[in-house]
């Protein structure tokens, strides 16, 4: 079995009201939403790209109640059988 994992070059962890949440970018996709416990809280931020500030603008709107649809362009790790279906 081949999994497709795209690997995250960039990092970035957010406060939100379900608490933190980390997100991860590789390229222009996202490609990871974490929500951590208050002891992984690290407030990650590497190489902030212009991907994951769309994401964190976006999830800021959603919160806020300003913003109903979350767009964004993600890639998920899959195996072969996975993309096919």
């Amino acid at each position: 079995m081949s999994i497709r994992s795209p690997i995250p070059n960039g990092a970035l962890t957010i406060d939100s009201p379900l608490g933190p949440i980390a997100l991860g970018a590789a390229g222009h996709h996202l490609v990871g939403v974490d929500f951590l416990a208050a002891s992984e809280l690290s407030h990650t931020a590497t190489n902030i790209s212009a991907t994951l500030l769309k994401a964190a603008r976006q999830l800021d709107a959603n919160f806020a109640g300003n913003l109903q649809d979350i767009a964004l362009p993600t890639h998920a790790a899959s195996t072969d059988f996975q993309q096919h279906v």
